[in-house]
C-alpha cells in the first residue's frame, strides 16, 4: 500500500511489492523479485538469485547470497551485490554501487556515482554521464567511461594504477598506505599519491601531481604541470613546459631536466631542500653559454624565509644566489665549466668535478670547489674554503682585518704563504695529510689522521687533533697543542707553550736553547736539538731527557726518569725519583738527586773523565756493563783518593781499552761500591 509498509518473504520463490511509501521488503531463500515502487525504500534478497527494482526513491538495496540483478531506479541509491556474481544498475542519480565478492558487471547510470569493484574477482565498472568515482582493487578489473561525459576518478588503494588502461578517465587516485605506482597520460589531468611511497609520473598534457604524506618520486614529464609532493621527503622533476613544484613539508628534492623549460620551486617548509638545474644538449640543439637550449629562459626558485636550508643544483648552468631568494646553496654537479655567485641569501657554494669560479659574498660564505683546479674569491665576512688541489687558487679581497677566512682540505698539503689574508688553516677527514703555515700569526688544525704541522713565520697556534702529529712552531711565540696520540714537537723559541691532554699519548718535545717546565705540560720525552747549547727543565710526566751534541744541561723531575747527556760535556741532575743518569760522550758532571739513582757509562772508544756529585753508598749504583765483552776483572780498576772524593779509574794498565776515570765526590771507602760490570 501507500504506506511504510514491512514485508517478508518466506522459502520458495516469492514476489514482494511495496507500492507507494517508505517500505522495507525482506526475502528469505528462495529466487526472489522485490519491486520498492515510490518512497525510500530498504530491499533485502537474502539467499538465493533474486532481482531488486529499487523505483523512484533514495532506495537501499542489499543483495546478499546469488546472483543477483539491482536496479536502483530512479534518485541516490545504494546498492550493494554481495556474494554472487551480480548485475547492478545505478540508473538515474547519484548513486553508490558495490558489486561485492566475485565477477561483477556494475553500472553507475546517469549522476555523480561511485562504482566500486570487489578486492576479489574481476568486474566491469561502467561510470556512465556524470562526475564517476571508480574503485578498482584488482588489475583485472575493466573501467568504461563514457568520453567528455564528466570528470571522472578511478581509485584504488591495492594496485598501480596506469592511465593506459582507463580510457576517458581524468584522475587516478590512490588511498591507504600502500607503495603504489601512478601513471598519467591519455586524458588524466590529476593523479593523486596516498600516505605510501609512491611514484608518480605524469602524462605528455598538462596535469596536476599530488604526492600525498610519504616519501614519493614525481615527475611531470612534458605539459605545463603542478606537482604538489605534499607531507614526507620528495623528489620532484620537471622537465619541459611551465612546470611549478612545490614540495610542502619535510626535505625535498627539486630537479630540473631541460634548461629550455621555465619552472617555479616553492617550498613552505622542510629542513633542507635541493632544487636541481638540468640540461643536457641533444644532437641538433643550439646550446647558449649559459647552457639553454635556445634563448634563456627564467628559471625560479622561490622559497619561504627562515624554513629550512634548501639548495640549487646544475649539470650545466651558471647561477646566481641573486636569482634564488631564501635558498642557502648553490651546488654543480658533473663535469661542466660551472661559476657559482653567492647572493644575499646564499651561505653554501660547492664545485663540481669541472674547473668552476666561485665568487662569494660580503658576509661569510662556504665554498668547496670540487675535484677541479678551481677560482674561488671570498670577500668581507668569515670565509671558508676547501680545496681538493694544491693548484687551486683562493682569493680575498678584503684587508687583514676584514673577516677572520679558513682554508681547509681533506688530503692534500695546505701550504699557508699560498693565501693571501687567510688566517685559518684546517685538516678535514682522516688522510695523513699536512699543512705549511705562512708569515702570518695563524691558527693550524690537524684532523684524525698523522699530521705535520708547521707554523711557518709568525705566532701560531698549533693544534694536531686526532693521530700521532708532528708540531713544529719555528721561532716566534708559537702555542702547540698535539691532542690525542704519541705527538712529536719541535720548538725553536724559549717562549713556545706545548699543551698536551692529560693521558693523551706518550709524546715528545725536541727544543733548542731553553726547555722550562713552565713550557709544556703533559709531555714524557725531552730531547735537546743539536748544534746550540741547551737548557732543559723536566716537568711532572717527563720520563726520559736526552742531550744534543753539544754541552747541555739537564735537571730532572719529579719522575723517575731516564737523563742522557749526549756527544759532549754536560751537566745532568736528577733531582727526584729513582732516575738513570747517563752522561754520554765527554767529560760530564752527573748529579742523581734524591732517591736510588742508576749512573750508566758508555764505552765510547775515548779518554774520559766523569764526576759523580752525590753518590750515595748502599743506595746507588754503578753501571759498567756497555765496556763487556771485554771482560773487566778486578785489577782492571785502579781505586784512589784525591782531594774530596774517590776516582775510580777502568782499564789503567791500557789492556785493550782506553782509560774511563770517575771520580765519586765525597766517598772515600771503595770497599762499599755498588759496581755491575
Amino acid at each position: 500500500g501507500d504506506d511504510a509498509d514491512r514485508i517478508a518473504g518466506d522459502a520458495g520463490d516469492d514476489l514482494l511489492s511495496g507500492d507507494a511509501g517508505d517500505d522495507t521488503l525482506i526475502a528469505d531463500i528462495g529466487n526472489d523479485s522485490l519491486y520498492g515502487g515510490t518512497g525510500n525504500d530498504n530491499l533485502n534478497g537474502g539467499f538465493g538469485d533474486d532481482t531488486l527494482d529499487g523505483g523512484m526513491g533514495n532506495d537501499l538495496l542489499y543483495g546478499r547470497d546469488g546472483d543477483d540483478f539491482i536496479s536502483g531506479g530512479a534518485d541516490d541509491d545504494r546498492a550493494w551485490g554481495d556474494a554472487g556474481t551480480d548485475v547492478i544498475y545505478g540508473d538515474t542519480g547519484n548513486d553508490l554501487v558495490d558489486g561485492g565478492t566475485e565477477n561483477d558487471d556494475l553500472y553507475g547510470g546517469a549522476g555523480d556515482d561511485t562504482v566500486w569493484g570487489a578486492s576479489t574477482g574481476e568486474d566491469m565498472l561502467y561510470g556512465g554521464v556524470g562526475n564517476d568515482v571508480i574503485g578498482v582493487d584488482v588489475v583485472e578489473d575493466y573501467v568504461v567511461e563514457e568520453f567528455n561525459e564528466g570528470m571522472d576518478t578511478v581509485v584504488s588503494a591495492q594496485i598501480d594504477l596506469d592511465a593506459a588502461n582507463y580510457a576517458n578517465v581524468e584522475v587516478l587516485q590512490l588511498t591507504g598506505t600502500a607503495d603504489l605506482w601512478l601513471t598519467g597520460g591519455g586524458e588524466v589531468t590529476q593523479l593523486i599519491g596516498n600516505d605510501g611511497d609512491n611514484d608518480i609520473e605524469g602524462g605528455t598534457a598538462s596535469e596536476t601531481l599530488f604526492g600525498g604524506g610519504g616519501m614519493d618520486l614525481m615527475y611531470g614529464v612534458t605539459g605545463d604541470d603542478m606537482i604538489y609532493g605534499g607531507d614526507g621527503n620528495d623528489v620532484l622533476t620537471a622537465d619541459l613546459g611551465l612546470t611549478t613544484l612545490a614540495g610542502g613539508a619535510d626535505d625535498d628534492l627539486y630537479i630540473v631536466d631541460d634548461g629550455s623549460a621555465t619552472i617555479t620551486v616553492q617550498d613552505a617548509d622542510g629542513i633542507y631542500d635541493i632544487a636541481i638545474m638540468d640540461y643536457i644538449p641533444q644532437p641538433g640543439d643550439t646550446v647558449m653559454g649559459t647552457g639553454h637550449s635556445g634563448p634563456a629562459t627564467l628559471i625560479t626558485v622561490t622559497e619561504n624565509a627562515n624554513e629550512g636550508f634548501d639548495a640549487v643544483v646544475t649539470w650545466s648552468l651558471d647561477l646566481n644566489g641573486a636569482d634564488y631568494a631564501h635558498v642557502e646553496v648553490l651546488a654543480a654537479e658533473g663535469y661542466a665549466c660551472i661559476n657559482l655567485t653567492a647572493g644575499d641569501d646564499t651561505e653554501v657554494m660547492l664545485g663540481n668535478a669541472g674547473v668552476n669560479v666561485l665568487t662569494g659574498s660580503n658576509h661569510a660564505d662556504y665554498m668547496d670547489g670540487g675535484a677541479g683546479d678551481d677560482t674561488m674569491y671570498g670577500g668581507d665576512g668569515d670565509d671558508f674554503y676547501v680545496i681538493s688541489s694544491i693548484f687551486e687558487t683562493v682569493i680575498e679581497t678584503d684587508s687583514p682585518d676584514s673577516g677572520s677566512d679558513t682554508v681547509a682540505s681533506y688530503d692534500v698539503v695546505i701550504y699557508g704563504g699560498d693565501y693571501r689574508f687567510v688566517e685559518n688553516f684546517i685538516l678535514l677527514g682522516s688522510a695523513n695529510a699536512d699543512i705549511v703555515g705562512g708569515n702570518d700569526d695563524d691558527m693550524i688544525y690537524g684532523n684524525s689522521g698523522d699530521n705535520l704541522l708547521d707554523g711557518g713565520g709568525g705566532n701560531d697556534v698549533l693544534y694536531g687533533g686526532e693521530g700521532n702529529d708532528t708540531l713544529k712552531g719555528d721561532a716566534q711565540d708559537n702555542i702547540l697543542n698535539g691532542g690525542a696520540g704519541d705527538d712529536y714537537y719541535a720548538m725553536y723559541s724559549p717562549t713556545d707553550i706545548v699543551i698536551e691532554d692529560a693521558g693523551g699519548g706518550f709524546d715528545t718535545i725536541i727544543g733548542e736553547f731553553y726547555l722550562y717546565a713552565t713550557n709544556y705540560a703533559n709531555v714524557e720525552v725531552l730531547i735537546a736539538n743539536n748544534g746550540s747549547e741547551n737548557e732543559m727543565y723536566g716537568g711532572l710526566d717527563v720520563v726520559k731527557m736526552v742531550g744534543g751534541d753539544s754541552s747541555d744541561t739537564i735537571y730532572g723531575g719529579a719522575a723517575d726518569e731516564t737523563l742522557g747527556g749526549g756527544a759532549s760535556d754536560d751537566i745532568i741532575c736528577g733531582n727526584d725519583g729513582n732516575d738513570t743518569v747517563n752522561g754520554g760522550m765527554g767529560n760530564d758532571n752527573l748529579t742523581g738527586g734524591t732517591g736510588a739513582d742508576w749512573f750508566v757509562f758508555d764505552n765510547n772508544g775515548v779518554d774520559e773523565f766523569d764526576v759523580i756529585t752525590d753518590y750515595t753508598i748502599g743506595e746507588d749504583l754503578i753501571d759498567l756493563t756497555a765496556f763487556r765483552p771485554n771482560t773487566l776483572r778486578s785489577y782492571d780498576f785502579v781505586f784512589s783518593s784525591a782531594g774530596d772524593g774517590m776516582m775510580i779509574v777502568i782499564n789503567s794498565d791500557n789492556y785493550s781499552l782506553p782509560n774511563y776515570t770517575i771520580r765519586l765526590q765525597g766517598v772515600d771507602d771503595y770497599g762499599s761500591l755498588d759496581i755491575l760490570y
